[in-house]
């Protein structure tokens, strides 16, 4: 008989052959028999793939000492910067004048081999060909190094560095085709109530057909997109920041206020002190070349140039504990920069801008402050799109406007007598 227990569990029995068995219950299964019984999680679908391997990860335990040279095996943590910064745009000065080196030779060269008909002695500031040669050698020059010298510097892209975002531009095309338009529309006002001399150098340089060809593609694809590289690529970039440095200097002992949109907002007397910094840079230029009846005033210059590094040693002495506040970067790495700074820094570049070209204009008031407020229009279109592509279209879209009216006025460019 089988024996069972109150609960109603049957007896285990002994067998004969020594296996522990239940009276009524099947057998239990060796391994062998249970590894071949088991279904296997692959059988049903063929497609299914292998598990992956194991892998194996050591996680030291906690309280343990680290490596030895735990810290040089780890990256460089380096801190956000603002580029391209006013250390990168006298570096971009330095270039430029590598630059002015190469063009100096190209000249000489040119001239001793008689190419294009050139002599030393019959070279003339007036002549359109020579003028497009030394540019395009001195652009193309200071390009070529900014290329290999600013990624390096930047950790980045030159053309991601300096927002090129060509994207944007091409988004937007119609809307900065507007702005060009409206440019253009300035510029007629202008011709109307404050008009230029009519003997200016610009047209004496193109006079005929042929310069006029010339003038016309340069002045919509090379001088576009070199004159915005550096006015609105470095030189208001660098100045915005450095609107925020000298504000921040200004307001030690001011609690830093930051704006829902991430930005500062200066006290009203260290932005003042930021214009009148950054605006001493053109007023001296302006009095070394004109208090001399237009004789160049190295003197004058270079006092300033004293003046100017004393003022700044003596701000960059005083530390400032609200130094991350003051300068803040999105997620992008992108500069925000407050309204204050970019106003301050968009006037200061404009008038350098309106500046390289006065001698072009025969140093007249009308075209001057023209040229001060198309280029307050190409910082704001660069500033608020972010986007430097932007502003190169707007800017040549404006030159194709200027020289289609020219094109139209002169008869296909043969009548230079109706201009």
């Amino acid at each position: 008989m089988t024996q069972q227990h109150d609960d109603g569990t049957p007896e285990p029995v002994i067998s004969a052959n020594g296996d522990s068995t239940i009276c009524g219950a099947t057998p239990p299964l060796d391994s062998s028999e249970r590894q071949a019984a088991t279904p296997s999680p692959f059988a049903g679908d063929p497609a299914t793939a292998a598990p992956p391997d194991p892998a194996f990860t050591y996680i030291p335990p906690a309280g343990t000492d680290r490596p030895l040279f735990y810290s040089y095996a780890q990256p460089p943590v380096r801190r956000p910067v603002r580029i391209p910064h006013f250390g990168h745009l006298l570096l971009l000065a330095l270039l430029l004048g590598i630059a002015f080196f190469f063009m100096t030779g190209a000249l000489l060269a040119a001239t001793h081999f008689r190419l294009f008909g050139w002599k030393f002695s019959t070279l003339s500031a007036t002549d359109l060909g020579l003028n497009l040669f030394c540019e395009g050698i001195l652009y193309l020059v200071a390009f070529g190094l900014s290329l290999f010298v600013f990624p390096r510097i930047w950790n980045e892209g030159y053309f991601k560095g300096l927002q090129w975002h060509g994207e944007t531009a091409i988004s937007r095309f119609w809307l900065l085709a507007g702005t060009a338009m409206g440019c253009f529309g300035l510029a007629y006002l202008d011709q109307v109530v404050m008009p230029g001399p009519t003997n200016a150098p610009i047209e004496k340089m193109i006079s005929s057909p042929r310069a006029a060809w010339m003038m016309f593609a340069f002045g919509v694809t090379m001088a576009p997109f070199f004159e915005e590289m550096f006015f609105r690529g470095f030189l208001l970039p660098a100045l915005a920041t450095a609107a925020d440095w000298i504000a921040e200097k200004f307001s030690v002992n001011t609690p830093v206020i930051v704006g829902s949109n991430g930005r500062v907002q200066w006290p009203a007397g260290a932005v003042a002190a930021a214009a009148v910094s950054l605006g001493s840079v053109p007023a001296a230029i302006f009095l070394a070349i004109y208090v001399k009846g237009g004789h160049f005033a190295l003197q004058i210059l270079l006092s300033y140039l004293v003046v100017i590094v004393l003022y700044f040693t003596v701000l960059a002495c005083r530390d400032s504990s609200s130094r991350a506040l003051a300068r803040p970067i999105d997620p992008d790495g992108q500069p925000l920069w407050p309204l204050s700074s970019m106003v301050v820094a968009s006037l200061v570049t404009s008038i350098a801008f309106a500046a390289l070209h006065l001698e072009q204009q025969g140093n007249s008031l009308g075209p001057f402050l023209l040229l001060v407020v198309i280029s307050l229009v190409l910082c704001a279109v660069r500033l608020f799109t972010r986007s430097l592509a932007s502003s190169v279209l707007v800017h040549a879209c404006y030159n194709f406007m200027l020289f289609v009216l020219l094109l139209i006025g002169t008869g296909g460019f043969r009548h230079f007598d109706k201009m």
